[in-house]
């Protein structure tokens, strides 16, 4: 079998949003001799490409300042061409993947910022105040959802809204279909949603709303409330630390609420400090302002106290039983614990 590849000229204009065209041009300028590297590869045979020239160009990402996990995916991209060549047409050159065994820069993105509730209120303010009605309620149901901010944005609609078992569907998302559980506050932010579209069609989006414009909102919110550093990503992090603690540490259904496939995906965004564990040695409350977003203190604290008084220290035990008794202070009462 034979392919012929050839260009087409595209019959309509790309259109680049505005808020990307100084970020292009940059790009543009600064990755010059990147983009003299990407054309040579482009028009070497496939059979032909040598590991030598992929580290060159690898090394020359580097130079040109591309970040670690920019160069990781370019190369990713890259060893799933080869692979599929392989496996999938039998192609039997090159004789191995030209795109293993590189030397590439360590990728290091892990990111643990956590919003308090505190500073949750102080963004929540300005996002009220925004020209765009849909900014507010839009985060807010990320905070509540974990969900990846694209999910709402581009994959759910309201006919994929289930309101008896308060599940959002989602057929198409990063990792595939699945089911956005809704807690109390979740499903209260998509009624007022609902009141806002008005009579419209079910198969409409959710949010409609892009992601560029969501993004402003976010920045001018933070920015006029002082707090840096702060990127929407980081409301999935905080939502994921948050039901940790909630959930008393369920990873099963925690992970359930994320959609995260593996644990070890799912322990990149559950952020607990040193400082919160430290404090909970020392029997020390967290307060409700130091919190993640959306946790409330006092209830976490009712439903730990209840757990513990689950038992009478009076009871009888058997004989061939060493009761051990820890004083652990819930909400600054000794409750005893038995193991």
């Amino acid at each position: 079998m034979f392919w012929s590849v050839s260009l087409a000229e595209t019959k309509v204009a790309r259109k680049i949003p505005n808020g990307l065209k100084a970020h292009r041009e940059s790009q543009t300028t600064r990755a010059a001799a990147t983009e003299r590297l990407i054309a040579q590869v482009a028009i070497t045979p496939v059979a032909e490409i040598k590991a030598y020239q992929l580290q060159d160009l690898f090394d020359t990402m580097q130079r040109d300042q591309f970040k670690p996990a920019s160069i990781a995916l370019e190369r990713a991209l890259l060893r799933q061409l080869f692979n599929h060549v392989r496996k999938s047409w039998l192609w039997a050159e090159p004789v191995s993947n030209p795109a293993t065994h590189l030397n590439l820069p360590k990728v290091d993105n892990a990111r643990d910022r956590v919003l308090t509730n505190d500073e949750w209120q102080r963004i929540s303010k300005h996002l009220e105040q925004s020209k765009n009605r849909y900014a507010a309620p839009a985060l807010a149901l990320l905070l509540e959802t974990a969900m990846r901010v694209s999910e709402p944005l581009l994959h759910a609609t309201w006919a994929d809204v289930d309101w008896n078992n308060h599940l959002i569907h989602l057929h198409d998302a990063k990792a595939g279909a699945r089911d956005v559980p809704l807690n109390p506050a979740a499903v209260s932010i998509l009624e007022m949603l609902r009141v806002m579209r008005g009579p419209d069609e079910t198969d409409e989006r959710i949010l409609p709303v892009t992601y560029e414009a969501l993004k402003a909102c976010w920045r001018r919110a933070c920015e006029a409330a002082g707090i840096p550093d702060v990127r929407i990503h980081d409301l999935r992090h905080t939502a994921a630390t948050r039901f940790t603690l909630e959930l008393n540490g369920n990873l099963p259904v925690l992970k359930v609420i994320t959609g995260h496939k593996t644990y070890s995906q799912l322990a990149r965004y559950i952020n607990v400090k040193p400082t919160d564990v430290a404090r909970l040695l020392h029997g020390r409350p967290m307060t409700d302002g130091d919190a993640p977003a959306g946790l409330r203190i006092p209830s976490v604290q009712q439903e730990a106290a209840s757990a513990a008084q689950c038992w009478d220290p009076n009871d009888d035990l058997p004989e061939n039983v060493v009761p051990l008794r820890r004083s652990v202070p819930v909400g600054g009462v000794q409750a005893q614990r038995k193991r």
